[in-house]
């Protein structure tokens, strides 16, 4: 039997007028176990118009919303879709995408549970692999026990990009040992050759895109300045 099922029917034998000693003292761990992960865990039982319970699980209380925070939410959904199609884990997608969308500076891995109305515990495998992929900066402030995350916001893809290059060096270590392992007379060798070579252009390429990127993004932050600067704007 559920937790949530001992509750509720212990709940109505009490509206019924059951007496039954012996019963209630059945349920009665039951009910204070149920509480105190209520206090603790952030669990709710809510009843649907069925009469059925459901259960939501937010990892902490949640808070009051405002529209938008409904927003932000919904464009983290459909930005962690597509980032989980390229291959990042479900969890950690949303939470890149929620900490790239929300205003604050950081977040505690508590906060990121708020603000996505998870577990803290889906929470902290998400933020690891973020950190060890180059694509969430970790910190902890001085006589601090908690850990806070941020992206990089003074150029936030020029910083997760170059995190790419050792990747792409170890990638040209194992092609090239791959070549001359398997040689350039046979075809397999051959493809392996071409791996290698792509990489190379990749990695070179690579820095050549970001300076190309930075000036870009220079100029596009000074039509920014300009703009709102303009007469007429507020």
């Amino acid at each position: 039997m559920k937790v949530s099922e001992a509750v509720i029917g212990s709940d109505r034998r009490r509206r019924h007028g059951s007496d039954d000693k012996s019963s209630h003292a059945d349920h009665t761990p039951v009910r204070q176990f149920h509480e105190r992960e209520h206090k603790h865990v952030g669990v709710t039982v809510e009843m649907s118009h069925e009469g059925a319970p459901t259960r939501r699980m937010y990892g902490t209380t949640p808070k009051s919303t405002s529209a938008h925070d409904d927003a932000v939410l919904r464009f983290v959904e459909r930005f962690a879709l597509l980032l989980n199609e390229a291959g990042l884990p479900r969890m950690s997608a949303r939470v890149f995408a929620y900490v790239l969308a929300d205003d604050a500076e950081s977040y505690s891995a508590r906060e990121l549970a708020e603000g996505l109305r998870v577990s803290p515990a889906a929470i902290s495998g998400a933020v690891r692999m973020l950190v060890q992929a180059g694509m969430l900066a970790k910190e902890r402030d001085p006589g601090s026990r908690v850990d806070h995350y941020r992206v990089y916001d003074d150029d936030v893809w020029s910083a997760i990009m170059l995190q790419r290059r050792p990747v792409l060096d170890r990638y040209e270590e194992v092609m090239a040992e791959g070549v001359a392992q398997l040689g350039r007379d046979r075809r397999g060798g051959r493809r392996v050759e071409e791996t290698l070579e792509f990489y190379r252009f990749m990695n070179e390429d690579l820095l050549l895109l970001i300076e190309r990127w930075r000036e870009h993004r220079r100029r596009w932050l000074e039509q920014q300045d300009d703009a709102a600067t303009e007469p007429g704007q507020d």
